[in-house]
């Protein structure tokens, strides 16, 4: 289970990488047919160029495991996607099934090698989130 600590640093974090990723080049023209929707404001209105470089890891964070809550649709699916882009293994959780799956759809099409999942959660009831931390421990220790 986290501590208020644990708890701070992964909230703290998922605002950092959700700020990195507004920075990114997502538009349109940038993208092609089969990519998964804008995870960021659109690109740079000034014409700089994109930090993102699929062959590099800004963040430092390849082989990490991150669990992102509300997952399936808006910031935490593009919190989801940012996080698959630096090869981290996401576990997206979210009462939204449909669209916990569609998420591990597009983290498969940025990182397939790694073993995504999507999980039912109603964060609100702290047994399911009880169960999913144990889950969590007994698949990915």
């Amino acid at each position: 289970m986290l501590n208020s600590r644990q708890f701070v640093f992964w909230l703290v974090l998922c605002c950092i990488i959700t700020g990195r990723a507004s920075r990114g080049d997502d538009s349109p023209a940038s993208r092609s047919p089969e990519s998964p929707p804008e995870s960021g404001n659109g690109g740079s209105e000034t014409g700089q160029k994109s930090e993102y470089n699929p062959g590099t890891s800004s963040l430092e964070l390849e082989g990490r495991l991150a669990l992102v809550t509300g997952g399936a649709s808006g910031i935490g699916r593009s919190v989801a996607m940012v996080l698959a882009r630096e090869n981290v293994t996401v576990i997206v959780a979210d009462k939204n099934m449909t669209g916990g799956n569609e998420t591990i759809q597009y983290l498969n099409q940025l990182s397939g090698h790694l073993n995504h999942r999507a999980v039912y959660v109603d964060v609100r009831n702290s047994t399911l989130v009880e169960y999913l931390f144990l889950c969590i421990e007994m698949e990915y220790s």
